[in-house]
């Protein structure tokens, strides 16, 4: 085991919080790299002389925090992300696209495939706040379950009114050279303005399933309110694990 220092018995900071800050920063240094076993519940209790509570406590810390995973009968294993960074915004951007992140650099990947499902349902008050119509208005919207390797590393919904797209290829799962807003400026309202709303949350138990994101790890959630003429066309949320994403805006000057 990597030396480690003693524990404080005597001040304030408990000690299933010192051995967890430990751990923490022997992760983040890379001392326990992605993938192995930290040590084990007896090395840890025999090398800091503390009980198996003590141990488990630090150890639910660091799985709160999305730092390891614990597999039953094997151990706690430091967490490897799936993949290198990505991007997340409205629009495409360029495949094989390089940038620097906040600590190193990594190519920011886009989804290598997606997979579009087209629902039929009415408009809760908040989407129907957002588009001007009534609660209970039908809406047509695009659920789009984005992947990256055979992992999904996003949930995007796209809300329209129904009269709106009713007929047209938005209705379908492939809507055509261009995409939807080149649909939407056919049926004669080309998006000329929009507002975003981003947040940090944790995540649903949907969520979680969808996305195969582990204990501890919030989502990063986007809702674009896309306008014509002054007229909301499209709400679009999409939803992606804070861990593997960020959050990219490029406009020109």
């Amino acid at each position: 085991m990597l030396t480690a220092p003693r524990l404080d018995r005597v001040g304030p900071l408990p000690l299933y919080q010192q051995l967890g800050g430990w751990l923490r920063e022997e992760i983040r240094s890379g001392h326990f790299a992605p993938g192995v076993a930290l040590p084990s519940e007896r090395k840890l209790m025999a090398r800091f002389e503390v009980t198996r509570d003590t141990v488990r406590s630090a150890l639910g810390l660091l799985r709160a925090e999305g730092l390891v995973s614990a597999e039953q009968g094997a151990g706690a294993f430091v967490r490897e992300l799936a993949g290198a960074l990505r991007i997340l915004e409205p629009e495409p951007v360029t495949p094989g696209r390089m940038a620097t992140g906040p600590s190193d650099a990594r190519a920011f990947r886009i989804p290598s495939a997606e997979t579009v499902t087209i629902v039929r349902t009415k408009a809760d008050p908040v989407l129907a706040g957002y588009l001007g119509v009534a609660p209970g208005t039908a809406l047509l919207q695009r659920q789009v379950l984005r992947t990256e390797e055979d992992a999904a590393v996003e949930w995007c919904v796209q809300s329209y009114p129904a009269a709106l797209v009713r007929g047209s290829p938005i209705a379908t799962p492939d809507p055509g050279p261009g995409g939807v807003k080149a649909r939407l400026a056919e049926l004669g309202h080309a998006i000329d303005g929009w507002e975003d709303w981003i947040a940090a949350r944790m995540p649903t138990p949907e969520e979680r399933s969808r996305l195969q994101i582990l204990e501890g790890v919030p989502v990063l959630e986007l809702t674009r309110v896309a306008a014509a003429h002054g007229q909301v066309m499209e709400v679009t949320v999409q939803v992606a694990p804070a861990d593997r994403t960020v959050l990219h805006y490029d406009r020109p000057s």
